[in-house]
């Protein structure tokens, strides 16, 4: 193969690799919009689940807690003024803040402490478990 024809192949690819990720972003909001669409209505319906084709398709919900790049200083320093420090590295883990939130809010009822409640942002949002 000519250095001419690896260059050709070169540009195939990654021309192929740009439209592959295009693609997979568009099916990625395709999948999430119907699956919301699923989810709603489940919902409206009263069930909690619906069998088609064999598969079961279970409405379940997913928590997603986070706070803002923005407000990362300020959570530091919060969790530094509770003994919290251990959590962070050079920034704290998006997974591990994630878990943490969630934590919080268990053993508060729901609600976020004081020191929270103004740079968390949680949202509850329906998800389907297929099996």
């Amino acid at each position: 193969m000519s250095i001419a024809d690896m260059a050709r192949k070169y540009m195939a690819l990654r021309t192929e690799y740009s439209d592959l990720e295009r693609r997979t972003k568009e099916a990625k909001q395709m999948r999430d919009e119907a699956e919301r669409m699923l989810a709603d209505s489940l919902i409206d319906e009263g069930m909690d689940s619906v069998k088609v084709d064999g598969r079961n398709f279970r409405l379940s919900s997913t928590t997603k807690a986070l706070v803002n790049k923005a407000d990362m200083d300020v959570y530091m320093e919060r969790l530094r003024q509770r003994d919290l420090g251990d959590m962070i590295t050079t920034s704290v883990n998006f997974n591990t803040t994630q878990a943490f939130i969630k934590s919080q809010l268990a053993e508060n009822g729901g609600i976020l402490p004081d020191w929270l409640e103004d740079i968390a942002h949680v949202s509850t949002e329906p998800s389907i478990i297929l099996r």
